[in-house]
């Protein structure tokens, strides 16, 4: 919560500006996903569920944080690569390493992981359908849901998130 304290406002810029850049990978993505695009990323959000299911009970700490974290970049990652353009993906190579500390400490942020898995299949569910336009809306509102949970986290650092936004 410190790191998003003292680098929120900066995280925000990025945000807004992946929220673009992204929603257009995914748009792309949803218009040339093949059917092994699909399960590659059916099994990163399998992988997601079965890590969090084994940390039932428990606090999130480290480990949890760290394989997440590999599993959200691989997630962003393959919506780059199908979305087939060799600039948009290393541009959001370059956005993913200006937020390279932060997706640990946005993570962190109650129920986020749960949360990110949600959305993250209705961004899959719109792939998988071959709906450029939904993808774009489900990817849209991913980043833009983290976005809100930062801004609330650095203007009310003291106040747990609300049920409304678990």
């Amino acid at each position: 919560m410190r790191w998003l304290l003292r680098h929120g406002a900066s995280l925000e810029e990025v945000l807004q500006v992946r929220e673009a850049v992204e929603a257009q990978a995914a748009s792309l993505a949803a218009s040339r996903a093949t059917a092994k695009a699909v399960q590659r990323l059916e099994r990163l959000l399998a992988e997601g569920d079965a890590l969090v299911a084994s940390y039932r009970g428990r606090p999130v700490d480290e480990g949890l944080l760290e394989a997440y974290v590999r599993l959200d970049e691989a997630f962003h990652d393959t919506l780059a690569q199908l979305a087939g353009y060799r600039f948009l993906r290393n541009l959001l190579h370059a956005l993913a390493s200006a937020i390279a500390d932060s997706r640990a400490a946005t993570l962190a942020i109650p129920g986020r992981i749960q949360r990110s898995l949600r959305e993250h299949r209705a961004i899959l569910r719109a792939v998988s359908r071959r709906d450029p336009e939904a993808a774009r809306r489900a990817m849209r509102a991913h980043v833009r849901r983290v976005l809100a949970e930062v801004r609330s986290v650095r203007h009310h650092p003291s106040r747990p998130l609300s049920a409304k936004q678990t």
